[in-house]
């Protein structure tokens, strides 16, 4: 195993996405569209002095940098646009359940950039910690799947967050491919409390811990589902510990500051994973908080 103690100064990005209810209305999993929007980002990216720097142009250079003014894809104007329930295959192009199109909006979607010197040019992301406000709503249906049992008026309470996906990949290359971050599951991930339900957060499509969430959606529209099976995601380690190799730093004739000869930039994307099996539409509001640390290393990682 390679020795990873050598590495500069970290960087930091975190982002609080805003969300608000249109209203209230019938429990459905992957309709997030007709319950939650969108209001807005904010957030900042900042680097240790002499480790590298950041921008969110590929223009301007500091080691802050202000991401207050990133909307939703598709927003116009002062109109934002709603996040929505999708998936991907490939953490690159987005789309609605069943189609085969990039939905092109409904999600967050922007590029990162890093100058760094020739020897520290290894990007990596080292930690990541998705978060949100817990929210509740009244089950319509009755439903039981193992230890998940609730029934019509039960207060059901779950986290939007658990339902996030972030990927990250080399904005320059065609052929690079994303890395898709989701939250660890919850232990226990179910609590019941009298008529009050808590659904905490468990990993991938069909988790072989739950298939709650499926049969709610069956039993509400009379609709069978066909969960798809593992896409891949990495699962976000504990305390936020991920320690993943996102993009090298390439030559660049000419260096924006002097000794910063190298150029990357990421794009990101966060959205809802509609496939997910906390992906549920009765948010009443809240917060969703991320927070990217970021490290530049002289090494690539073991294959």
């Amino acid at each position: 195993m390679k020795n990873y103690s050598k590495k500069i100064i970290t960087s930091v990005l975190t982002l609080v996405i805003m969300v608000v209810a249109l209203g209230t209305g019938v429990f459905a999993w992957f309709t997030m569209n007709t319950k939650t929007e969108a209001t807005n980002l904010t957030g900042s990216a900042e680097a240790g002095d002499g480790g590298f720097y950041i921008s969110d142009d590929g223009i301007t250079w500091d080691n802050f940098v202000s991401l207050s003014d990133i909307n939703p894809k598709g927003s116009v104007g002062q109109t934002m646009e709603p996040l929505t329930d999708l998936t991907t295959t490939d953490g690159k192009v987005l789309i609605k359940r069943g189609g085969t199109n990039d939905f092109g909006k409904g999600y967050f979607e922007f590029n990162l950039y890093f100058i760094t010197g020739s020897t520290y040019k290894y990007i990596y992301l080292v930690g990541l910690e998705i978060d949100s406000d817990e929210t509740s709503w009244s089950a319509e249906k009755a439903v039981s799947d193992g230890d998940r049992s609730v029934v019509a008026g039960d207060t059901m309470k779950s986290k939007l967050a658990n339902a996030i996906r972030v990927s990250l990949v080399d904005a320059n290359s065609q052929t690079a491919e994303a890395k898709i971050f989701e939250n660890p599951a919850d232990t226990p991930n179910f609590e019941s409390s009298g008529t009050t339900k808590t659904l905490h957060n468990t990993t991938g499509f069909a988790d072989a811990q739950s298939n709650f969430a499926a049969l709610y959606y069956e039993a509400i529209h009379g609709e069978t589902l066909i969960v798809p099976g593992a896409r891949g995601d990495t699962v976000i380690g504990e305390d936020g510990v991920v320690n993943e190799f996102i993009v090298e730093a390439t030559d660049e004739d000419n260096e924006p500051i002097e000794t910063f000869t190298h150029e990357a930039a990421i794009t990101v994307r966060v959205w809802i994973e509609g496939w997910d099996q906390e992906a549920f539409n009765a948010i009443l509001g809240g917060e969703v908080t991320i927070n990217f640390k970021f490290e530049v290393k002289d090494i690539l990682p073991t294959p």
